[in-house]
């Protein structure tokens, strides 16, 4: 199959609208490699070492390939296939409308002049990607040609119902009613069929009755689609000069409604590809400002040895740790896992992380700190139905202790280096944001040299591999205890390193977080 100036045109179009918006690389080639389309930003990688994917593309027995350089490190790579799998699929449909056009050509040569008017609306139609504008160039070109009084495009919606997208009438004393347009639109795509009344006995009773004009009793509909899936309509009702629709006429308005379908299903792609890229962007620059809220760096806090590290789930997540100096040399350390995921718990987890550190200044009882929190969550968000669990906890330098309070999250253990014992550190109460009232408790602890407390949220021992066996808290204690002479960033690498091992090919479904903290022994100058 020779491919057309109008085709390559068109082709070039879609392609040069992905190269604007989105900047992604691709070309169409034939099976020697050649490239017959290509978009600038491909031109620009030809000759760069990247891999390429590629969609075949096979019309009238023979096959032509749509491809992409990609960079296997890429962490966009998937998504990269899927944009290349849309666009592959919209030149197939333009090549699928060339060949209709190809076809018609031969079988009404004698109607020329009609068939150049919709070479016309191919090249009207080029460029243009917006919904409302492409059906009002078709349909008014195939008002124009036929001589029709009245016509609309018709569009399914999203809920399955039919609207109007835009309609045109010639004569107002002859207006067709709308209900007419959208019962013949939803027969036709009912029956994935045209409809064509050339005589008045041959119309349902349920269409005539629609019908407000004698005039407008010679009817036309030619559904539309992209791929399998037809969406929308041309609707034609009635002739100004009076005779009826044939079947020449019923060619020329396929053709018009395969290209409604390539050009209203790539208007969409090129929205979709917008929306979702601008949508990316926006995530990425909400994971910047949430990472940012996280600590950078461990801190320096006399006689302990302390490293965490948060991995979430998506783009933005729920799950956050801290810790921040306070007065007389005591530090507060916080974990926390924010109820659901994505944008809303991130949101909620940023609140949170700030009602902390400000009820923390001047406040020595974690306990104290917690309940006005949950006290101020539950007043912002209690039509939410957000919530949180969280570790308070406070490490005085001056002798050793920590003192904390469990808000209803997963249970942190203290492994005593010299017994080799464990110890849960659950005194505390409900999640905040769930009750206004709550009440909690708190519990100090002496730490000496060589133990270590491990917080952690349940994303890291809920991880399940392949056979869907959990990472459990088993696993992860034993790997403490294995690594007890190590440091706490050793200890934590240890721990996220198994639990990645262990979750194989599956998708991590939770935020993981993780903080080690170990005492160390503090020497008579102050360092560790």
């Amino acid at each position: 199959m020779l491919l057309s100036s109008l085709l390559k045109i068109r082709i070039q179009t879609l392609f040069n609208q992905v190269s604007k918006h989105l900047s992604f690389p691709v070309a169409l080639v034939d099976k020697k490699e050649n490239v017959l389309v290509g978009n600038e930003a491909y031109e620009s990688c030809l000759k760069s070492g990247n891999n390429i994917d590629r969609n075949k593309v096979k019309i009238d027995h023979e096959e032509f390939y749509v491809v992409t350089k990609t960079d296997k490190n890429d962490k966009r790579n998937i998504r990269s296939k899927d944009i290349l799998a849309n666009i592959r699929d919209s030149v197939s449909l333009l090549f699928e409308g060339e060949l209709e056009v190809q076809s018609l050509s031969q079988e009404i040569i004698e109607k020329y002049e009609e068939l150049n008017l919709v070479y016309d609306i191919i090249a009207e139609l080029a460029g243009v990607f917006e919904e409302k504008e492409i059906c009002r160039l078709i349909l008014q070109k195939a008002i124009d040609v036929l001589g029709v009084d009245s016509g609309a495009i018709v569009l399914k919606t999203e809920n399955n119902t039919f609207a109007i997208a835009y309609q045109k009438d010639n004569c107002d004393t002859r207006h067709c009613h709308d209900n007419l347009f959208i019962r013949l639109a939803q027969k036709s795509l009912e029956e994935n069929s045209e409809i064509l009344y050339d005589k008045f006995d041959r119309i349902p009773a349920d269409i005539l009755s629609i019908t407000r004009n004698d005039e407008l009793w010679s009817m036309l509909a030619v559904p539309f689609s992209a791929g399998n899936e037809a969406f929308g309509s041309i609707v034609l009702a009635g002739k100004t000069n009076g005779k009826v629709f044939n079947s020449s006429n019923l060619k020329l308005v396929t053709a018009l409604s395969g290209y409604a379908g390539v050009a209203i299903h790539s208007s969409r792609l090129i929205r979709t590809m917008q929306a979702t890229e601008a949508l990316k962007h926006e995530m990425s620059l909400a994971r910047e400002i949430q990472q940012s809220l996280l600590p950078s760096h461990s801190p320096d806090i006399k006689g302990v040895d302390i490293t965490g590290h948060c991995i979430p789930a998506t783009e933005v997540g729920g799950d956050f740790f801290g810790y921040f100096r306070l007065a007389d040399n005591r530090w507060a350390i916080v974990i926390a896992d924010v109820s659901g995921h994505g944008v809303g718990a991130a949101l909620t987890m940023a609140s949170l992380r700030s009602i902390l550190r400000s009820e923390a200044k001047g406040k020595v009882s974690p306990a104290h700190i917690v309940s006005r929190a949950n006290e101020l969550m539950c007043a912002d968000t209690g039509n939410t139905e957000m919530y949180a669990t969280l570790v308070f906890s406070i490490y005085d330098e001056k002798n050793a202790t920590l003192l904390y309070t469990n808000s209803g999250h997963v249970i942190p253990f203290l492994r005593k280096a010299k017994t080799g014992e464990w110890t849960e550190l659950k005194d505390g109460g409900m999640p905040v944001g769930l009750f206004q009232e709550e009440i909690y408790d708190e519990t100090s602890t002496k730490l000496e040299s060589g133990d270590v407390v491990v917080f952690y949220t349940d994303g890291l021992t809920e991880a399940k591999n392949e056979q869907q066996h959990f990472f459990s808290e088993q696993i992860m204690l034993e790997i403490v205890a294995q690594n007890r002479h190590a440091s706490s960033a050793e200890i934590a690498k240890a721990i996220l390193d198994a639990a990645q091992k262990h979750l194989g090919a599956n998708f991590q479904k939770d935020d993981i977080t993780l903080v080690i903290l170990k005492k160390t022994e503090v020497v008579e100058n102050g360092a560790n």
